[in-house]
């Protein structure tokens, strides 16, 4: 029986290789050119007996000739209702705007009514707000449109979450 000691040494950093056998050279060349299998195949292989059909559409999205949108298809149905069944909390403050001028607020001493304009203090929440359900004008919350559909060209594009 007789052995053989195989050897490959590729840690060049130009990317060549050689393979020896017992010591001796067999092959050398580079890793991206002369190795086979390539190290770094082509991202496409031409196939010569490959065909596009004689019958090949090129279009990407084919309308279905069939198809029909369902009897309860409403095409002005929004997305979003008001919620007729949601009633004004008993302690909602109309009356009471959700932001105050700051009480704490100074007007700087370089503040220049002439150069700079009226000095309007920062905003903060309405201390009153926060101990009943809310302030300002009170509107119906919307809710999502049960009867909304969505149509189906837009599910698959994945526009609509």
């Amino acid at each position: 029986m007789v052995h053989r000691l195989w050897d490959n040494a590729d840690d060049s950093p130009d990317q060549t290789f050689e393979i020896l056998i017992n010591d001796e050279s067999v092959s050398t060349g580079s890793l991206l050119e002369d190795f086979y299998p390539a190290v770094n195949p082509p991202k496409m292989i031409n196939d010569p007996e490959d065909f596009k059909p004689e019958t090949w559409v090129d279009i990407a999205e084919i309308d279905d000739p069939d198809a029909t949108k369902p009897d309860d298809w409403d095409e002005n149905a929004p997305l979003m209702i008001t919620d007729t069944s949601a009633s004004k909390p008993e302690d909602w403050l109309e009356n009471e705007p959700e932001t105050i001028p700051d009480p704490e607020a100074e007007k700087p001493e370089e503040w220049d009514d002439e150069e700079d304009g009226d000095w309007i203090p920062p905003s903060v929440p309405n201390p009153k707000c926060e101990e009943a359900a809310g302030c300002g004008p009170w509107a119906q919350p919307k809710i999502r449109n049960p009867d909304f559909k969505v149509s189906p060209s837009v599910v698959n594009r994945h526009e609509y979450g």
